[in-house]
């Protein structure tokens, strides 16, 4: 895991729903999170996880998928540059995730810790 270099960071935020956070909060979001470069095939999170980041994708492509008990599996959304994964866990104490989420490419990934935030999401510009 790294620190954001930032340019390519500010792109994926520009192509998110967080594209409405103000400049100051685009900012401390790019000092608040981590990068993380993984390999196509790998495992970001397992069913079961309780979050404790809110994800970016910066680039690649990811996968969120359920398995049942027999095997099976169903993919339930892929997600590209600027797809935010874990927000809903933003408002639920406990949130424990429904599917397990995977690397279908490789991919960077942005890694913003659940607590912080709340540093920039009050500064959404409606």
């Amino acid at each position: 895991m790294t620190h954001a270099q930032g340019g390519d960071v500010r792109a994926a935020i520009e192509a998110s729903n967080l594209r409405r956070l103000s400049a100051r909060a685009v900012d401390r979001l790019v000092q608040d999170g981590l990068r993380r470069n993984l390999q196509a095939g790998a495992t970001v999170r397992v069913e079961g996880d309780t979050a404790r980041h809110v994800h970016l994708v910066i680039a690649g492509l990811i996968r969120m998928v359920i398995r049942a008990p027999d095997g099976r599996s169903i993919t339930v959304r892929y997600c590209r540059s600027g797809s935010l994964i874990g927000i809903a866990s933003l408002f639920a104490p406990r949130f424990t995730l429904p599917v397990s989420i995977e690397a279908v490419t490789d991919v960077d990934l942005y890694d913003v810790p659940r607590a912080r935030c709340w540093t920039w999401l009050p500064t959404m510009q409606r």
